[in-house]
């Protein structure tokens, strides 16, 4: 299947929700258009039931988004 869809180069996607299901398939697909991907979960024991694994492009930490300190690091981080 050839996709219709294409990423400058260098782009770089935070996928909040990342570890969850369908977080975790925009992960992917992401990181098969080529993109570095910064995928999320509530938690580690969120991130340890996800489906999504580590690959090349992909950080996945945690993160509560209910946190302003929290989203505000994450968004500081290159």
């Amino acid at each position: 299947m050839t996709s219709p869809f294409s990423l400058p180069a260098d782009f770089h996607a935070a996928v909040i929700g990342g570890a969850g299901d369908i977080g975790a398939a925009i992960s992917n697909l992401f990181c098969d258009l080529g993109a570095a991907v910064s995928a999320t979960g509530i938690d580690d024991a969120a991130i340890a039931r996800s489906q999504l694994r580590p690959r090349k492009g992909l950080t996945i930490q945690p993160l509560d988004v209910t946190d302003d300190a929290a989203v505000e690091a994450f968004a500081k981080k290159p």
